[in-house]
């Protein structure tokens, strides 16, 4: 078992993600089977009023898919189904009935990310090992799993672009600003700062509009990624820092 649940009497479920006998977490197959049967089993869950994803691994949020298992692809059909079911359990995070945290402790690349996207909140450790991105170019494939999707929405097609193409990863402050996470916690302090933003998102209303509001892009980005016009200016622009 890679996913261990635990739920408190308040409606904080929590998954804890520690890949069996090996330093860092990664969705294989065989982990994602287990998400896709907790995220089902808590979907029908009427005391669940948020769920966390954190790790076990120290500074190891997720490191991505398994990159043997991507070897092992032949054909193109094979690609489509590998890659049409990790969509499909990180769309049932995305449409859980109640709210989803990923905590992010450290590396946060690839498929982690793209399951951290998912998710409705961000918050990343200031740790210097706590890196975000979709470095899958790199490998010579792009993000398959949705984060090709929900990144543009979140932080803009034109910030999103600088991730995706050069497969950048970027650090905690560098996240916070670009709004593709909504804090940033003390590693040191983690447990404390990680219960009062649980808490605070379930008993303060005014604190998730308050981070939906900070998310919001700019009239700039919105003119210029909502037509064809402004997204042809913005695939001719050169990627920069």
């Amino acid at each position: 078992m890679n996913f261990t649940l635990s739920m408190t009497e308040t409606g904080v479920a929590t998954l804890l993600f520690d890949f069996e006998n090996e330093k860092i977490n990664k969705l294989d197959g065989n982990s994602l089977i287990e998400l896709k049967n907790h995220l089902t089993a808590l979907a029908d869950n009427p005391q669940v009023r948020i769920l966390v994803f954190e790790s076990a691994k120290s500074g190891i949020f997720i490191a991505g898919a398994d990159i043997n298992e991507i070897k092992d692809i032949r054909t193109k059909q094979e690609a489509y189904e590998k890659a049409q079911f990790g969509q499909q359990i990180l769309d049932q995070i995305s449409k859980l009935p109640f709210l989803t945290l990923a905590v992010i402790n450290g590396a946060c690349v690839g498929g982690g990310c793209e399951l951290a996207l998912a998710c409705q909140f961000r918050i990343i450790s200031d740790d210097k090992k706590a890196l975000i991105g979709l470095p899958e170019v790199n490998l010579g494939i792009i993000p398959g799993f949705g984060g090709c999707v929900r990144l543009p929405r979140l932080i803009g097609l034109q910030n999103a672009l600088k991730l995706i193409l050069p497969g950048k990863l970027i650090n905690a402050k560098k996240a916070l600003k670009c709004h593709l996470v909504d804090a940033i916690y003390n590693h040191k302090q983690a447990r404390a700062f990680i219960d009062e933003f649980i808490d605070s998102l379930l008993t303060l209303p005014s604190f998730e509009q308050q981070i939906f509001q900070k998310r919001q892009l700019s009239f700039q980005q919105k003119a210029l990624q909502n037509n064809r016009l402004g997204q042809k200016i913005i695939f001719k622009k050169p990627i920069s820092n």
